[in-house]
């Protein structure tokens, strides 16, 4: 995986910038510094690395928005700026892409350079409309997906046995947004589905789904724990109970700050009604906080 990202010319930043990812990484800084672009790029990697997509990137990814258009990912959205990346691994591979776009002629922004390691550094050509390795000095056809490289192919478009493996050059992300309004008393959310969900979501909300599901598949493993030793009830103050299985749907209620308690105050929340797992079948289940 990624543990550290330099970059250049992208949003605020002119001049290099690295992000190093720990456990736990701190990003402060005063208002419109560009936290919020820095907290966002893992996200823009992300979806680069991880979807089929004829471009470097997309303009939004998992509800994540970047800009309302690419100049807006370009320094001072000047046009034909050079947008730079440098992914290094945590087995010291490193990745580096750098991606130009006219925008004067409004098109849409290309890889124009790509380089792994001393393995292959790809360069493009516009005389020639191909890209040329540094390493070996030959001229090649390439197509990408997003940051990854799909294909290599001779200059002519005949077949070549050269292949080049990112390895261990990937991100995963789970971005959560600001949290700037208060919640409703009352929100409602139905769960569609029993698959598997593995992300919280930008606004937080697949939280309550995936412990929705640990409580109907799991015994509710990830809540069970009384509220004093639970950390996700002692952090955020919120309460899972299981309550009305005599009319589907199944709900799972939350229950957070109470309107009648003071604020920062949290009252203990009532159980309504036990629900035994064997008597939950697959359907549609309503959450609600």
């Amino acid at each position: 995986m990624i543990n550290k990202i330099r970059f250049k010319n992208y949003k605020s930043f002119k001049d290099y910038q690295e992000l190093e990812l720990k456990p736990m990484t701190i990003i402060i800084g005063k208002n419109s510094s560009g936290k919020s672009a820095v907290t966002k790029l893992p996200v823009l990697i992300d979806n680069s690395f991880n979807n089929v997509i004829g471009e470097p990137f997309t303009m939004d990814y998992d509800g994540v928005q970047f800009g309302d258009d690419y100049r807006d990912l370009f320094y001072g959205r000047i046009p034909n700026a050079v947008l730079e990346f440098e992914m290094t691994s945590a087995q010291n591979n490193v990745l580096n892409i750098k991606i130009v776009s006219d925008f004067e002629k409004n098109t849409i922004p290309n890889i124009y350079s790509w380089r792994l390691n001393n393995t292959g550094d790809f360069n493009y050509s516009a005389s020639t409309n191909n890209y040329k390795d540094a390493v070996d000095g030959k001229e090649y056809l390439l197509t990408f997906e997003g940051f990854n490289l799909d294909e290599i192919r001779n200059a002519d478009g005949s077949e070549t046995d050269r292949h080049l493996w990112l390895n261990d050059i990937r991100m995963r992300t789970d971005y959560i947004g600001p949290f700037r309004v208060y919640a409703n008393s009352m929100r409602t959310f139905q769960l569609r589905t029993f698959r598997a969900i593995d992300k919280v979501g930008v606004d937080g909300t697949d939280a309550y789904y995936i412990l929705g599901i640990d409580s109907l598949k799991s015994e509710g493993k990830l809540v069970k724990a009384d509220s004093s030793t639970t950390p996700f009830q002692r952090k955020s103050g919120v309460f899972v109970l299981i309550s009305g299985i005599f009319t589907p749907p199944i709900s799972v209620i939350m229950c957070s700050k109470s309107t009648s308690a003071k604020r920062g105050e949290l009252k203990k929340p009532r159980l309504l009604c036990k629900v035994s797992t064997k008597q939950i079948k697959e359907q549609p289940v309503s959450l609600a906080i």
